[in-house]
């Protein structure tokens, strides 16, 4: 059992309704320093809910967040973040008309406190230390291998690559925790084995925590080392990649048969 001090976030019976239908009833999570975590149902369950709560876009209706030993329930996004949080989107959201290696650098200049416009205005209080984040961003983009495409506009790149960008804008603000939204959304076999890859790497290389959502089971058994499953706003179980696999429960949330007539 993982102590309060060895927890990075630590969510509490948390609730969340929207009018008369109630979207997250009573959920409880716990991530540990440097653990990589799937969470997984079906639609509707709640995972996007769960996100938006813990990274601060929508306000729970009951329960608490606490997160690096602090309690930020009730914080917006942009506190969020200055704590050590970042997110990617299922749906991916670039700067389209700014070259690779400066969306990765928006991600490095929010870090540091000068914020988006500063970024996209080039004010001076960026080129102090535009040096050193110009070597960040492109010690970022050698680990996603895009140092190639450096200079090409975001737009421009293939679906598969303007994902690794989104990704490397993310580890560019140097999370403690990153929440992935369906990394593997939209993606080919090929495209899917190489973010399994990645996920991993940096995962390991930057000893990160990632609390992760996908719906494609290839990336979630290929990548965390536990997973959480939660069905119709409520946790139905936690277990290892096997365990959660062979569990009746989860065949049955997915596939609304009994054991023997199908697998998650």
């Amino acid at each position: 059992m993982a102590t309060e001090e060895s927890l990075l976030l630590k969510v509490e019976g948390l609730g969340k309704q929207f009018g008369g239908v109630r979207a997250l009833e009573g959920y409880d999570l716990t991530l540990k320093e440097g653990e990589l975590m799937g969470l997984i149902g079906p639609n509707g369950a709640g995972k996007t809910t769960v996100f938006n709560l813990i990274t601060g876009v929508i306000r729970p209706s009951k329960g608490r967040i606490i997160f690096r030993g602090k309690d930020i329930t009730g914080f917006k996004p942009d506190r969020n973040a200055a704590l050590g949080m970042a997110r990617t989107f299922q749906n991916i959201r670039l700067f389209n008309g700014l070259r690779v290696i400066d969306n990765v650098k928006v991600g490095i200049h929010m870090r540091h406190g000068a914020g988006l416009w500063a970024t996209v205005m080039n004010l001076p209080i960026l080129r102090r230390s535009e040096a050193a984040m110009e070597k960040r961003a492109l010690e970022i983009l050698n680990t996603f291998g895009l140092m190639g495409y450096k200079d090409e506009l975001a737009e421009n790149l293939p679906y598969g690559d303007q994902r690794k960008i989104e990704l490397g804008r993310a580890l560019a603000t140097a999370p403690k925790l990153l929440l992935l939204d369906e990394p593997a959304a939209g993606m080919n076999p090929q495209e899917t084995d190489e973010i399994i890859r990645l996920i991993s790497r940096i995962h390991q290389e930057h000893d990160l925590t990632i609390l992760l959502v996908e719906h494609d089971m290839k990336v979630i058994m290929g990548a965390c080392q536990r997973i959480q499953v939660i069905d119709q706003g409520k946790v139905l179980c936690l277990g290892t990649p096997e365990e959660i696999q062979n569990d009746p429960r989860v065949i049955e949330a997915y596939l609304g048969r009994p054991k023997g007539h199908g697998h998650a």
